[in-house]
């Protein structure tokens, strides 16, 4: 059952943006930045991709990340640590794999100002 699952998710089944995606996906847009949302790479999807410049973004809620500003030195519940899991395979996958840059926007920053958060990665 769960193997029918993941390749529905691989397959493209929908999935609902987050409100801070749709916040990027506005910045990227407003700065005139072609993207694709939700790209595959290999084993990883990543929030956006931009071609042109072999970019891979990463829009990181603070609470479901376990943003290290807000949460170094307190508990954290299991879902949050096995996404920190998820996204420690993620970075060690792009960090062996040079041709692509990756980065990562947490949520703090997205909500005070979007437009410079990608700006600030281009």
């Amino acid at each position: 059952m769960r193997r029918k699952a993941i390749e529905r998710l691989h397959e493209g089944f929908p999935s609902k943006n987050t409100s801070i995606e749709l916040m990027v996906a506005d910045a990227l847009t407003v700065l005139g930045i072609v993207y694709q949302p939700q790209y595959r790479i290999e084993r990883f999807t990543v929030d956006f991709f931009v071609p042109a410049l072999t970019l891979a973004i990463e829009v990181q809620g603070d609470y479901w990340h376990a943003n290290p500003k807000l949460y170094a030195g307190k508990p954290l519940y299991r879902t949050q640590l096995r996404t920190i899991a998820r996204d420690e395979r993620k970075r060690t996958y792009f960090a062996r794999h040079p041709e692509y840059r990756f980065v990562e926007i947490w949520e703090c920053d997205i909500r005070a100002n979007p437009e410079a958060c990608v700006a600030a990665i281009l």
